[in-house]
């Protein structure tokens, strides 16, 4: 067998492996699905001794060992609900809807990502460090895969906002710039 062939074993063996984690991570009891997994891969290494299987066993564990781990990590990282948030936080990006905008924020400490509802106004851009207390709402508790898919672990609505400073973002401000004039243009365009 020639070594690609094992590298594209490893890889669709961890493809496969993060794939049922993802399927298998709603259900209560995570461990004993991971050693079915691994008993299951177990068994097939002994059944038939061939490398290309090992190959393919190793990525197997090693994808759903992977998906496990990380989302029991985000999950322990979730901000309970009052939980209050008073913080230095970076501004990562900014959606604007009618009535309120959405801030993606990171915490300075301990780089934990909040999404925070607020306002339209004051405007907020990439990169601006915001001092921010609030507590958190429900929002997290009742979506919490729609959140976590974006690693966000917590949910504030109108948070007291206070805009400390910039940080060092320039090329990322200047394309959030340039994005907010092209939507602008692009919205005149339309009501037109």
């Amino acid at each position: 067998m020639k070594p690609y062939q094992y590298l594209y074993g490893f890889i669709g063996g961890f493809l496969i492996g993060t794939a049922g984690g993802s399927i298998f991570s709603g259900l209560a009891n995570r461990c004993v699905i991971f050693f079915a997994l691994f008993a299951l891969s177990a068994s097939l290494l002994i059944l038939i001794k061939k490398y290309s299987l090992l190959v393919f066993a190793v990525g197997f564990l090693i994808g759903s060992f992977y998906y496990f781990y990380q989302d029991q990590n985000l999950t322990l990282n979730i901000f309970k609900i009052g939980d209050s948030f008073e913080r230095r936080a970076v501004v990562g990006k900014t959606d604007i809807y009618e009535t309120y905008k959405k801030l993606i924020v990171t915490d300075v400490d301990s780089n934990k990502v909040v999404q925070l509802k607020s306002p339209l106004y004051p405007e907020y851009l990439p990169g601006d460090i915001l001092d921010i207390s609030g507590k958190f709402s429900d929002s997290l508790e009742k979506y919490p895969e729609y959140y976590l898919k974006d690693n966000i672990v917590g949910v504030i609505n109108y948070p007291k906002i206070e805009l400390i400073g910039m940080s060092d973002w320039a090329i990322r401000r200047a394309l959030y710039q340039i994005k907010s004039s092209f939507l602008e243009t692009y919205q005149k365009f339309l009501s037109s």
